[in-house]
């Protein structure tokens, strides 16, 4: 049996023997790429107890949430969606905090609402007396290089300080489907909990899921008509169906498959991933158990080219760090390709040189503008050479994996424009 979502435009597609609607092709591309139609249901406004909603209902039960909106506007929608909404039901003048290691699109949502949070470097950091004023903490779940936080200390504190709470955990959805989703927030009952499904799971690229926790207070019928508001606000009003298809058929299959501690495919791909690393001799990799995330001991660049020679190409690569993703696609033989080409290329790449965080600044620079200010103000590119002392128009980064070393409204500094001596990056704004 399929998901609702396939059955419902599978009975369209039967009963449709001409299409007067968008979009123009009429089918020919793909007989599901279809619109919002009463036929089709409708994403933003899904019909009561419609083949939408009934899946968003299924999803929730598999992730352990009080309910889920599906989003063909990747994790960035479901960022902008959940900032909004929490933003919306804030206290009046309480304030915002938001670790420095977000992704750029949350920067980007909290300027267009017009919020200038408290950046904290890190939120492991944070004391009682620190969020005092505050009802908000914005930070990243597992990040780009596999890092995961305490989920159960931060839970502790978001609860003894009443604070509301968004995790963007766009690289870990999948941690939901193994040893029991001990590594996913919504299991420490997080209010709003964003997961990508285009960056481990098997779905189309910008599909992805807003998590509401089961701790958050009101009903789900007034809660979703809350979100979809906020989602109508900065989403296409023509969602792409078979992005949303795809996330429908991926989550009915892994409801199949999950016993509840683990999803054999993911398992499976974790002991690979596990089996690669243990040959290279990797002795840390990261906290995700399908990602490999290396922070010293070679030289990435050069690392990259060699694997590149063997027509194998990595996730991320820059001076500070490399990172490897695997998909459904990653077997047992990719696995011995894999393992024969990094014991032939890593022993000319070794360096003894440390690297720093590939992802902060060692001493955050100084704010001058707030994130609005900056980023709505004009401004003019410069070469890297010349842009120390200026102050950053937009975010000034490493992308991927788009986390900010400068943010909008700071002062760039001599380390951070250093830091993207390696990358592609040859002026900022």
């Amino acid at each position: 049996m399929p998901s609702h979502f396939f059955a419902r435009l599978s009975q369209y597609r039967s009963a449709a023997s001409l299409r007067l609607h968008m979009p123009g092709h009429g089918g020919a591309l793909s007989p599901f790429d279809v619109t919002e139609l009463c036929a089709t249901d409708d994403l933003f406004d899904p019909q009561t107890d419609g083949a939408l909603e009934r899946d968003e209902a299924d999803a929730a039960r598999l992730f352990g949430a009080k309910t889920c909106l599906f989003s063909a506007g990747g994790a960035t929608l479901c960022l902008q969606t959940a900032l909004c909404f929490a933003v919306r039901r804030q206290k009046k003048g309480a304030r915002v905090f938001c670790e420095r290691g977000v992704h750029r699109s949350v920067l980007h949502a909290l300027a267009l609402l017009d919020v200038d949070p408290v950046f904290v470097d890190d939120v492991v950091f944070l004391t009682d007396a620190d969020v005092a004023e505050g009802d908000l903490l914005v930070f990243s779940g597992c990040d780009y290089f596999g890092k995961i936080p305490n989920w159960q200390a931060l839970s502790d504190f978001c609860r003894r300080n009443r604070l509301h709470s968004v995790i963007d955990n766009a690289h870990g959805t999948h941690l939901r489907f193994l040893n029991g989703g001990r590594l996913h927030p919504l299991t420490y009952g997080f209010e709003l909990v964003v997961d990508s499904a285009h960056k481990t799971l098997s779905c189309l690229t910008s599909s992805a899921v807003l998590h509401v926790g089961r701790d958050m207070q009101g009903e789900v019928h007034t809660l979703r008509k809350e979100l979809f508001c906020a989602m109508r606000l900065f989403g296409s009003t023509s969602p792409n169906y078979l992005v949303i298809l795809s996330l429908c058929e991926e989550l009915f299959r892994i409801g199949e498959g999950f016993d509840g501690e683990n999803y054999a495919p993911f398992l499976q791909r974790a002991k690979l991933v596990s089996s690669v690393a243990t040959a290279a001799g990797f002795r840390e990799w990261g906290d995700d158990p399908m990602r490999i995330a290396l922070t010293e001991g070679f030289d990435f660049l050069r690392l990259s080219d060699r694997l590149k020679a063997y027509g194998i190409f990595v996730e991320l690569a820059q001076k500070d760090g490399m990172v490897m993703l695997f998909g459904a696609d990653f077997d047992e033989e990719k696995a011995a390709q894999l393992s024969g080409v990094l014991a032939k290329v890593l022993p000319d790449c070794k360096t003894r040189t440390r690297s720093s965080s590939p992802l902060v600044s060692k001493q955050p620079p100084r704010r001058v503008l707030s994130l609005r200010e900056a980023l709505m103000k004009e401004g003019e590119e410069v070469k890297k050479a010349h842009a120390a002392g200026r102050i950053a128009a937009e975010v000034v980064g490493l992308y991927p994996p788009g986390t900010a070393l400068c943010m909008p409204g700071e002062v760039l500094t001599g380390e951070v424009l250093d830091r993207l001596t390696c990358t592609h990056v040859r002026v900022v704004k």
